[in-house]
């Protein structure tokens, strides 16, 4: 699972660039699937000013500027080495991928009409990726899931005290990213990922049926799911913020999967999925981490840090 990264400018130019804007050389998305690329952005120097670095040969060295998706690459792949070796190097990589995405929209909200130039966003680095505030917590959940058949569910899933109102409405902000590593067949062209997993977050309604509230529930156009929703892309993003309250009593989160039409998965096949959900008061002084901890704890929850002194938390 590669990591496309693309270039902003670091240095505000008036009347040619301003600061943290797509770098005139750096390419945009989609790809042909739709699937969203870049998936991230950092500093790549722009033009006509680029980044100080060093040149030279055997024998002399000097300072030059210079651009290029050659210098904010390295500063990704940077992020993603320092938060592989923080988090363990057992840690799959659809996991690292998903952090540095949820990350990037979690810190910098993109209007959907640049995402095409700026992917997810720029991450934050690894040490601030792995801190939450008292206000908000993040968590990931690891799992698997065999057929198009099976449908998990996590029920009921705990919203804290501190983002309800008096009339017991939710009010808050969420950020959910789904992860996995699909298998892929190349002789396919586009439509090369091969398993399609969705997550949401929301109710079950009185018809059993379960209702979306994270991603809001859309149309069931195939093109509006693709393009919209990133429907066969193995990363997804999804931004809700409730301001005025959601009336959602017992909250579920569910999972299900799709394979492509003739793709017959092995018998004992398994797909690993990560889904990482970030859930954050709109007040600053709101206990979530700490009454989130407690819930998960009277819910008997199995948990684990996802790295030993700061306040990830894996299920």
């Amino acid at each position: 699972m590669g990591i496309c990264v693309a270039a902003m400018s670091h240095v505000d130019i008036p009347g040619r660039i301003g600061l943290d804007e797509p770098s005139c050389y750096s390419r945009s998305g989609p790809i042909a699937n739709l699937i969203l690329k870049p998936d991230l952005i950092h500093y790549g120097g722009t033009i006509p000013l680029g980044i100080k670095s060093v040149a030279g040969n055997n024998t002399t060295c000097v300072m030059t500027l210079d651009r290029g998706t050659s210098f904010s690459t390295p500063l990704v792949s940077s992020v993603t080495a320092n938060l592989w070796k923080r988090m363990g190097e057992d840690t799959p990589r659809y996991i690292i991928k998903g952090m540095l995405a949820h990350s990037a929209k979690l810190h910098h909200e993109i209007d959907n009409d640049y995402r095409a130039y700026f992917g997810w966003g720029k991450p934050q680095e690894a040490d601030e990726i792995l801190y939450c505030d008292e206000n908000e917590i993040t968590v990931i959940f690891e799992g698997e899931i065999a057929s198009n058949r099976e449908v998990i569910h996590k029920l009921p899933f705990p919203i804290v005290p501190s983002m309800r109102l008096p009339n017991g409405k939710v009010k808050g902000e969420f950020f959910m990213t789904v992860a996995y590593d699909p298998p892929v067949d190349p002789d396919r062209a586009f439509e090369y990922c091969l398993v399609n997993i969705e997550a949401g977050l929301g109710e079950v309604k009185e018809d059993g049926t379960f209702s979306n509230k994270i991603p809001a529930e859309r149309s069931g156009f195939e093109y509006e799911l693709i393009g919209g929703r990133y429907k066969w892309s193995p990363i997804k993003v999804y931004h809700k913020k409730i301001s005025q309250g959601l009336n959602v009593e017992d909250w579920k989160l569910q999972i299900k999967m799709m394979t492509r039409d003739g793709f017959i998965p092995p018998q004992d096949f398994k797909q690993k999925f990560a889904v990482i959900l970030t859930i954050k008061a709109l007040d600053d002084g709101a206990q979530v981490y700490n009454e989130m901890v407690r819930l998960m704890n009277e819910y008997n929850w199995e948990v684990s840090n996802a790295v030993a002194i700061e306040p990830i938390i894996r299920v």
